[in-house]
């Protein structure tokens, strides 16, 4: 795959990273891209993401780059986050992210322990993966019960591992699901203050500064409660990137 890559001190600018067959809209969105025209090459990439494409990590993280060159670090942030959160393993996605929060002073966003072996597979391979293996597991146990005798010496380590195989498959279809990333987000300005009610005039609670994630629990007109750290309070709605772009 082709790469774009941030280094310290300046910005040098490859090829940026592409799908295997790229679209007619990626072409031009990189093309775009190489053109330095990065406001026609956001809309373009949004326009993929919005398309049903927002599964790859590639769109979060040329959209990410796209951003980051127009000097919108928050933004761009919020865009490697996603793209990290679909594939956490990918070096060039943890740099991007440490470069874009080191512009804004803010925190680099971490995913958590399950995505990392979890993101192996799609949600519908675990699912696949964990329905293959109860069937497989059912199909030896009817044959314990017509031959006991010649499978009770191997169930001593078939069903521990039976038991095992599906217990991980469950964690990688719930680890997978993009229902994990719905009730996430991140704030996106310098700082935000955080208060107690839905309202500029309503007492200030904490602060918290760009890059922070937190938990989303209810929308109330241009307002959103967040959890953080054990603790309930209002955020304007501008002030957080949600990490899902649905």
């Amino acid at each position: 795959m082709k790469r774009t890559a941030f280094l310290f001190g300046f910005l040098l600018s490859f090829p940026i990273w592409g799908v295997s067959s790229l679209t007619p809209l990626y072409e031009n969105a990189q093309q775009s891209f190489d053109l330095e025209n990065f406001e026609d090459a956001e809309v373009q990439y949004a326009r993929i993401r919005q398309g049903g494409d927002g599964h790859r990590p590639e769109v979060h993280f040329n959209l990410g780059n796209t951003l980051y060159r127009q000097s919108r670090y928050a933004g761009a942030l919020l865009s490697f986050h996603r793209a990290q959160w679909l594939a956490p393993a990918d070096g060039d996605i943890r740099m991007n992210l440490k470069m874009a929060a080191k512009k804004i002073q803010a925190r680099t966003p971490k995913v958590p322990w399950y995505r990392i072996p979890t993101s192996i597979l799609s949600t519908f391979q675990w699912q696949i993966a964990s329905i293959s293996l109860s069937i497989l597991f059912a199909l030896y146990g009817l044959a314990y019960q017509i031959y006991p005798s010649h499978l009770r010496s191997s169930s001593v380590w078939v069903i521990p591992l039976a038991v095992l195989f599906i217990a991980a498959a469950l964690l990688g279809v719930w680890g997978s699901s993009d229902a994990r990333l719905a009730n996430r987000g991140l704030v996106v300005v310098a700082e935000a203050t955080a208060r107690f009610e839905p309202s500029e005039k309503a007492t200030a609670n904490f602060s918290l500064k760009a890059g922070t994630e937190v938990r989303l629990a209810r929308r109330q007109g241009a307002w959103i409660q967040i959890r953080y750290e054990g603790n309930r309070a209002w955020l304007p709605e501008s002030s957080i990137g949600p990490l899902d772009w649905r």
